[in-house]
């Protein structure tokens, strides 16, 4: 999620009761979102001080924090800080005080202060590429041509055709992209432009608090339109109603993504609407319900989505190998054996050795866990296709990916010595791979069979670079072995 549009807001007079007498309690501020936090400065005067002991203020380094904070603007905006702090009141020289302050986020409401945390019915959100994702045209424009010369041009916009999309429904949520049409016209009809968008609307069946939504629904759509767009989509806008009726807008400081995505980027997508739609009409149901270890390599894979996250070989390599390691294990024993033939093993060992601390030192190594070779093997067999087209040669794969991941998890010395480990153009070329690798896991985890995975690949040319790098790094031998 990208860090929402910064804004300044207007002058306001601010509080910590929303229902003070701003005109006489209030103290005038200006407030302004950063993308990151929500800064308030006070010019003259402070909003938060401390309490004083036994008569004296006792100045010290801990913050003074408040819950919220309320301004009133001179537009009319009622601005609601939430989680305010300062570490205290300045002093200016000719003596006045003054006071910087920072919250956590921020809501803005035309019509009422809205309480921290409030009882929502709906929440939208304007997210980048959407419309893109979407990937349907709402209107139509029509061009008209005689003898390769110009006759008219017409458009047409209709309610008709701008209907609500299903993405999810169930007792508690409905999820919907909802068409967005603008229009802006020049007055004396120079320039005439229509402008087509898609915004996410979550309509609670039973209203909810804003923060149990964001984490419950919000989240997690986005997670998972980041997955299917193949690039971290940036939530722009976030409006929401309140459970009196009340329309505001949010601001809250969330993870920085793209923008303004490059047309590459948007041309490919690997599991467009068009196509989750028709094949995984419950794909938001499936996503909810990944195994935990798929979850786990999902956020991963979101993680290093952006050309803003991790920017370093050495970390990115290791990141997607966990990735890779988490969603391995998925549907796969998490032991070698039942736990009372493992226990009769110990109790074996134990009492063949005499000396206790070598019998200690024995047991110490033993474990009934199956190693990581194992469900890196099963992974792949159970990738097919998929895995035969990235890897072509997957043996020798799995041994690049066992023998450099142990050295760059462990920072063992055989980084020291580059014949044992890959040089950082191979390494990238494995990374590369074990990322292509664990998109199309996840994507089976998702409900496609291996098939569809790797035809999704070839259709949309997502990682199309990524996949040329891997299987010229691992291709067979012309009789079809392995190196």
């Amino acid at each position: 999620m990208n860090i929402l549009k910064s804004r300044k807001f207007p002058t306001a007079s601010w509080a910590l009761n929303s229902n003070a007498d701003f005109t006489s309690e209030g103290v005038q501020g200006d407030a302004s979102f950063t993308g990151k936090s929500v800064e308030l400065d006070i010019p003259i005067g402070c909003l938060l001080d401390r309490e004083p002991v036994n008569g004296a203020i006792i100045y010290g380094s801990a913050p003074i924090e408040a819950p919220a904070a309320f301004g009133f603007c001179q537009t009319g905006e009622r601005i609601t800080l939430i989680d305010l702090s300062t570490p205290g009141p300045g002093f200016s020289i000719p003596g006045t005080k003054y006071e910087n302050l920072r919250a956590t986020s921020a809501i803005v409401c035309n019509t009422a202060f809205v309480q921290p945390n409030p009882v929502i019915r709906s929440l939208t959100l304007k997210i980048s590429g959407l419309w893109r994702w979407v990937g349907k045209h709402f209107g139509e424009v029509e061009s008209r041509y005689q003898a390769r010369k110009w006759i008219d041009t017409s458009a047409i916009w209709s309610s008709e055709n701008c209907e609500d999309l299903p993405l999810f429904g169930d007792d508690d949520m409905t999820i919907m992209l909802h068409p967005v049409i603008t229009m802006r016209n020049h007055p004396h009809q120079q320039e005439f432009n229509i402008r087509e968008d898609v915004n996410l609307r979550f309509t609670m069946n039973n209203p909810m608090p804003l923060d149990n939504t964001m984490d419950k629904w919000v989240y997690p759509m986005w997670k998972m339109l980041t997955f299917c767009m193949g690039f971290r989509c940036s939530i722009d806008e976030i409006k929401i109603q309140t459970a009196d009726g009340h329309n505001a807008s949010c601001f809250l400081p969330l993870i920085e993504g793209e923008e303004e995505p490059s047309d590459r980027q948007l041309d490919r997508m690997p599991l467009p609407y068009t196509f989750v739609s028709k094949e995984l009409p419950d794909i938001f149901k499936h996503w909810l319900n990944l195994d935990e270890d798929a979850k786990r390599a999902a956020t991963i894979l979101i993680g290093v989505q952006s050309g803003k996250g991790i920017s370093l070989l050495d970390p990115m390599f290791t990141t997607v190998a966990g990735a890779f390691e988490a969603i391995s294990r998925v549907g796969e024993t998490s032991k070698d054996m039942d736990r009372a033939r493992y226990k009769k093993i110990r109790k074996q060992l134990n009492t063949c050795l005499d000396n206790q601390e070598d019998a200690k030192w024995v047991l110490g190594k033993l474990n009934n866990i199956p190693p990581a070779s194992y469900y890196a093997s099963a992974l792949m067999q159970k990738l097919g296709a998929f895995s035969d087209y990235v890897t072509p040669d997957n043996k020798r794969f799995l041994q690049d990916l066992r023998r450099n991941r142990n050295a760059y998890i462990h920072q063992t010395s055989a980084l020291d010595n580059k014949s044992k480990t890959l040089s950082d153009r191979e390494l990238y070329s494995l990374t590369m791979a074990i990322k292509v690798l664990c998109y199309g896991a996840i994507m089976t985890q998702l409900g496609l069979d291996t098939a569809t995975v790797l035809k999704q690949f070839q259709t949309t040319h997502f990682c199309e670079a990524e996949i040329h790098l891997a299987r010229k790094m691992y291709p067979l031998q012309e009789d079809g072995t392995s190196r």
